[in-house]
């Protein structure tokens, strides 16, 4: 069985919640909008670039608190209803590391890391670029925290 390649033509995101384990994490569901079904298909986050970090200061390493970066993720397309979505982004920082930028005076502050989504073509054997979008953390002050993906902000009091 062979399909034909089709290229995503864009993508949206929706804000799904915020995430129970870690209240200062937002869950975002992608949607891949294209001319043909991509159920099935692997998607994949990648760098686009340098990730920028106002918090992190040189020694936090050294602590256990690394610099904003994405981790590489990937999902299935359709996996559970055999549509364009695909399982949940999640962006954002533990609350241990707003607790700790917080107690250092580190804020206001802001993180951004250039994604690149790349979905995987007939076989698998390559993929392709389709999507980027620039993640974002802010925290403005010390009671809130905002995640940025596809242009969609989602503030809290935290």
């Amino acid at each position: 069985m062979t399909k034909a390649s089709d290229i995503a033509l864009t993508e949206t995101s929706t804000a799904i919640a915020w995430w129970s384990t870690y209240p200062t994490v937002l869950l975002f569901q992608g949607s891949i909008s294209s001319t043909n079904s991509l159920a099935g298909r692997q998607v994949f986050e990648s760098t686009n670039g340098s990730p920028s970090d106002s918090c992190n200061r040189a020694g936090d390493a050294a602590l256990g608190y690394q610099s904003y970066h994405l981790t590489g993720g990937g999902w299935y397309v359709g996996f559970y209803y055999f549509n364009s979505w695909y399982d949940y982004d999640y962006v954002g920082i533990p609350p241990t590391y707003v607790n700790y930028y917080r107690g250092k005076g580190r804020t206001p502050c802001a993180m951004a890391a250039p994604q690149m989504m790349n979905i995987y073509t007939r076989a698998g054997l390559s993929s392709v670029s389709y999507y980027s979008d620039t993640l974002q953390i802010s925290l403005p002050d010390n009671s809130n925290v905002g995640v940025e993906r596809g242009g969609l902000w989602g503030w809290r009091t935290w």
